[in-house]
């Protein structure tokens, strides 16, 4: 992770700029300054679980057995 203090909005861009061979994970706007955070990474995108109506759950359960997916409890997005 590389840290970067930026002073204005065309500071900001010039560093992310600069750093275009990283991602850019986080842009920090505080107190004692503003920060860019870069990896060499990709960040992967959060699973996200919805909590559905029992009723509705068994449905999907029966439609995704009769479909052959996956059949957990968990419905991903």
């Amino acid at each position: 992770m590389i840290k970067v203090e930026y002073k204005d909005t065309s500071e900001r861009q010039e560093i992310i700029d600069q750093y275009k061979d990283k991602f850019l994970v986080e842009d920090q706007i505080l107190f004692d300054g503003n920060f860019l955070i870069f990896s060499d990474t990709k960040p992967t995108p959060p699973i996200v679980y919805i909590c559905v109506p029992q009723e509705e759950f068994e449905f999907l359960k029966q439609e995704s057995t009769e479909q052959g997916t996956c059949g957990t409890s968990c419905i991903h997005r």
